[in-house]
């Protein structure tokens, strides 16, 4: 007779004895795929020492609650999880190990930025309060920017410095199980989180960079257009960054082999998943195409976006420029001439049987200085290949690939004898008055956006954070590669990355605008360095005491507006006389003015 299931929902534990170690394991009942039989598989929760010791591992720690879910045997010593349930309790937990004394200002500095931007109470909610989860994150997130290694020298560096786990070591083993433990239900949930911070006045730019990779394990490597102009094989990394807030808010991988165009539909969905509502886009030349701006008028959603001189309404638009049928205003401050042209849009629905018409704005620019240096060169191109091509007719070789040769040389047409020898050339009159025709403008296309060319312009230039956002995933995040092996570590890289640079997105945007700062700090990795030396020292059965912040370390907590820990601001005048105990007379208070 098979044994009765339990109802309590409870997990027993129990010892396995496995090549001299000692588990602590609990059976989990589970269907087989095939027979259809219950079967059960060992979960391993930790391990007993000699002295039956409870010593628990990341699983277990990620897993325990007060609720008394896990059930053990009398005789195990429960140390260790009493220690689990005094830091789940709220209020200062009393320090109970070795003496330490260990680098705390970099982290403590982190700390606070992702608490003033939200991210510490978006964790503890999509992962439901669970401390220790949120504290191991925030350590994978803060590792790459204190010590620029990778994770293997993780669990040595955690005796130098005082990261969020404080009481208990990564191991290799941990981070895998951490990032294996990330699903895409906390994805989306941690994105609904961050969506709920952007307001309706704010504009998000879309935008992607690859990822180029050695390896070729993850579904989602494939050749593809590589923006580093490496011949690898690459994943596309999809980033939404809030403009007002100068912070990313979703973030999403796709395949290496599929171009942004083909993306603007299936981000689009996962951002109404999130909360997302027709707040305005803004986008580079790459997603510019028709089956994409018909999609976000369909839509009504509000865009920007830019577009290729080439484009059909572009092109028609330069020649009524240079026949005079239109004509520019210049802007004083920037130097551009500009116009912008209200177009009629026709698109259809997802079957294509119903035409229906909007209407958008061009925006068009001309650079006039940028077309004379742009003209200048383009005249010094076609005197190289005309050069070059005398000295073939004058050497007299035999081409043997004259297709190649005439591609190579594509603003000459090329003559050739029946033996292949490069007989004439002349130079190609269509191409280059095609080329020259478009040379200094560029232009975008906006929809349901108010403002003129100006301030269409002005808020495009506002992308360049954007740029500097993958910039800063390549460089200090130490994530120009991909370095997982499996794809549900893969994702949960991901989800840390995303950490990682929402931190540093914001640190990035205050040390730019803060002349002081820059001074102060050349760099954003000076900033988090300059606070280093701080420390934290841990004596036991004594309470913490941070060392004072000082010069630099002030300033930086001025410029970010962080509040400094109790005991650790810079002192002040005495106001008693050492000698005699009396008030010291102070300057006089001024005048309140009305």
């Amino acid at each position: 007779m098979a044994r009765p299931r339990r109802e309590d929902n409870k997990i027993y534990l129990h010892t396995h004895f496995n090549n001299g170690y000692i588990h602590a394991v609990s059976r989990e009942p589970y269907e087989d795929k095939v027979t259809h039989k219950r079967k059960f598989k060992i979960v391993i929760w930790g391990k007993l020492d000699e002295n039956n010791l409870f010593i628990p591992n990341i699983r277990f720690i990620h897993s325990f609650t007060d609720d008394e879910r896990f059930v053990f045997p009398d005789s195990w010593n429960l140390l260790e999880v009493e220690k689990i349930k005094a830091d789940n309790k709220p209020g200062r937990p009393s320090y109970d190990d070795n003496d330490t004394s260990r680098l705390y200002g970099s982290v403590w500095f982190l700390e606070q930025i992702a608490d003033k931007i939200g991210l510490l109470d978006d964790l503890k909610k999509v992962f439901d309060n669970n401390k220790a989860k949120v504290e191991d994150l925030l350590t994978l997130a803060f590792y790459p920017l204190l010590s620029q290694r990778s994770y293997n020298h993780l669990a040595t560096w955690q005796d130098i410095e005082r990261l969020p786990s404080s009481n208990r070591k990564l191991t290799p083993p941990d981070i895998t199980f951490i990032t294996s433990e990330i699903t895409e239900q906390n994805r989306m949930d941690f994105s609904t989180e961050r969506m709920k911070r952007v307001s309706k006045d704010d504009v998000l730019a879309v935008d992607s960079t690859s990822k180029s990779t050695y390896g070729v394990e993850l579904a989602e490597i494939r050749y593809g257009n590589n923006k580093e102009r490496l011949p690898l094989k690459q994943t596309n990394e999809v980033i939404v960054y809030s403009l007002k807030d100068h912070l990313p808010v979703f973030w999403k991988q796709l395949p290496g082999n599929i171009p942004d165009s083909r993306t603007v539909e299936e981000i689009y969905t996962e951002l109404e998943h999130a909360g997302f509502y027709k707040i305005p886009l803004l986008t580079d030349r790459g997603y510019s195409c028709d089956h994409v701006l018909d999609f976000l008028i369909a839509k009504g959603n509000p865009f920007l976006t830019a577009v290729k001189t080439s484009y059909k309404v572009v092109k028609d638009t330069i020649a009524m420029v240079e026949n005079g049928e239109l004509k520019f205003s210049i802007d004083e401050e920037s130097g551009l001439y500009y116009l912008q042209r209200p177009l009629p849009w026709h698109y259809s629905n997802s079957n294509g049987d119903i035409c229906k018409k909007d209407s958008i704005m061009l925006n068009l620019y001309l650079d006039d200085v940028r077309k004379a240096y742009r003209k200048k060169d383009f005249a010094i191109v076609l005197q190289r290949e005309c050069n070059e091509l005398n000295k073939m007719i004058t050497e007299a070789s035999i081409i043997e690939n004259q297709e190649e040769l005439s591609s190579q040389f594509r603003y000459h047409i090329l003559h050739f004898s029946s033996e292949g020898l490069l007989v004439s050339f002349e130079e190609n009159s269509n191409k280059i008055k095609s080329y020259l025709s478009s040379l200094g403008y560029f232009a975008s296309i906006s929809y349901k956006l108010k403002g003129g060319a100006i301030d269409m312009h002005k808020l495009y230039k506002l992308r360049d954070d954007q740029e500097k956002y993958f910039l800063e995933m390549k460089n200090i995040a130490l994530d120009d590669r991909n370095r997982a092996s499996t794809e549900k570590t893969h994702s949960g890289r991901r989800f840390i990355m995303f950490l990682t640079l929402s931190v540093v997105s914001y640190i990035k945007s205050v040390w730019s605008k803060d002349e002081k700062l820059k001074k102060i700090a050349p760099t954003v990795l000076d900033v988090i360095d300059e606070m280093k030396c701080i420390r934290c020292v841990e004596h036991n059965k004594r309470a913490k005491y941070i060392s004072p912040f000082v010069g630099k370390q002030l300033a930086i907590c001025e410029a970010f507006d962080l509040q400094l820990p109790k005991g650790c601001e810079p002192s002040t005048s005495k106001r008693i006389d050492s000698v005699t105990g009396k008030k010291r007379r102070g300057r006089p208070s001024k005048s309140v003015q009305d």
